[in-house]
Formats: structure tokens, C-alpha cells, sequence
């Protein structure tokens, strides 16, 4: 369960990276940046969800 929460995290963070407009990875991304980034808050919320699952924690 752990590789999951990193999986979602990693794309979360690859997703914000791709919205950057310094990256340099690539170039076709910054015309979608309004989307990565709206694209990674669901994706963060995700990685934090399925962490806290993993190691036990009780939100509710």
C-alpha cells in the first residue's frame, strides 16, 4: 500500500513540475498549465489519503 501513496504522490509532484513555467521536460505542457495544476490537488489529496490509510491513522 505504501508504493501506491508514493506512486500518486510522485504524479502529483511530476504534474507541478509540468505547470512550472521554467521546465524544460516538456515543452507542449506549459499550454496545459492551468490543467496539470488543477490536476495535481486532487492527486496530493490522493497520495495523503492512501498514506493515511497505509499507516493506520484514523481521520474519521
Amino acid at each position: 500500500m505504501n508504493w501506491i501513496c508514493i506512486g500518486v504522490a510522485a504524479l502529483a509532484a511530476l504534474c507541478l513540475y509540468l505547470a512550472s513555467p521554467h521546465q524544460s521536460l516538456w515543452p507542449a505542457a506549459l499550454k496545459r498549465q492551468a490543467f496539470l495544476r488543477w490536476l495535481s490537488v486532487p492527486l496530493a489529496v490522493g497520495a495523503i489519503a492512501s498514506a493515511v490509510d497505509a499507516y493506520g491513522f484514523c481521520i474519521l
